[in-house]
């Protein structure tokens, strides 16, 4: 009996841990547009936060943990921006930005930005275009990007039948690697024919915000509690170092974009919470 009470109160203790996991801070609500948060991506201390439909763009002090700013842009329905990564280079060797990439995810475009900035004022100018091939000719769906600007090289990451919430007729996650494009070529489309490497894993639901860190492919999954989770792919060997349960530890939101800050890994949320990785639950 004493045995069964203690794993009780143990279980009752680890339980009410996980409930008190506490954002790291929370995004600031939005009036301009209703579409619902998506990918982000940070430089040094600034946040910017992109929404489906790529209305605007947030840009937040992380350091002050608000909202500085807002960048009203042209709707594209179709452009999910389900991931955001910022490469190592510059468009100009005077810009105080690296390019910034954004996955439309739904027509297989990477959009890349330029981001300047004067007199306090942030703006983005669209500089390149890339091409994904056709999905179906490619067998590769709802395709995203992890961008390894060290090393120039552009991950797309995605799955090999035509849903990301089924695991049926053999659907796997498949992430295949290129040379990055330098912006100065312009608009290109990549050929999956001269692609550097590739692995596939076994299916998960939902493909969310992801980021090169360390030499690692770092990535949230799922939509509902019970399938949320964040992995650290090794892409060497093409295999899960480390996982993490994100509704085991108690939190209930849907993943969006991943970063990193003070060299952390960090991932904002559907509803503008943005947790540590590390308060997550490892597996």
């Amino acid at each position: 009996m004493k045995k069964i009470l203690f794993s009780i109160l143990l279980f009752s203790c680890v339980a009410g841990l996980q409930a008190q996991v506490k954002p790291f801070m929370t995004e600031e609500r939005v009036t301009l547009t209703k579409q619902p948060r998506q990918g982000a991506a940070c430089y040094k201390n600034l946040l910017f936060q992109f929404r489906n439909a790529n209305p605007l763009i947030e840009i937040y002090d992380l350091k002050q943990q608000k909202r500085i700013q807002q960048i009203e842009l042209e709707p594209e329905p179709v452009i999910h921006c389900n991931n955001v990564n910022f490469g190592k280079k510059k468009f100009d060797k005077k810009d105080k930005f690296p390019l910034l990439y954004v996955s439309s995810e739904r027509d297989q475009r990477i959009i890349t930005y330029r981001v300047t900035e004067s007199n306090g004022k942030y703006a983005v100018q669209k500089v390149q275009t890339i091409y994904l091939p056709n999905s179906d000719e490619a067998s590769y769906y709802y395709t995203n990007l992890i961008v390894n600007g060290k090393d120039n090289k552009l991950w797309i990451t995605g799955y090999t039948r035509h849903s990301w919430n089924k695991a049926d007729n053999g659907n796997q996650l498949r992430y295949v690697q290129f040379e990055l494009p330098d912006v100065k070529e312009g608009d290109v489309t990549l050929d999956y024919k001269n692609c550097v490497s590739e692995f596939c894993l076994p299916f998960r639901v939902a493909t969310q915000g992801a980021i090169f860190y360390k030499g690692k492919l770092c990535q949230a999954f799922g939509c509902k509690q019970d399938e949320t989770n964040f992995i650290i792919i090794n892409p060497k060997t093409g295999k899960v170092e480390k996982e993490y349960s994100i509704g085991g530890a108690g939190i209930t939101e849907e993943p969006e974009g991943t970063i990193v800050y003070k060299n952390k890994l960090l991932v904002v949320f559907v509803t503008g919470n943005i947790y540590y990785v590390s308060d997550f639950l490892e597996k």
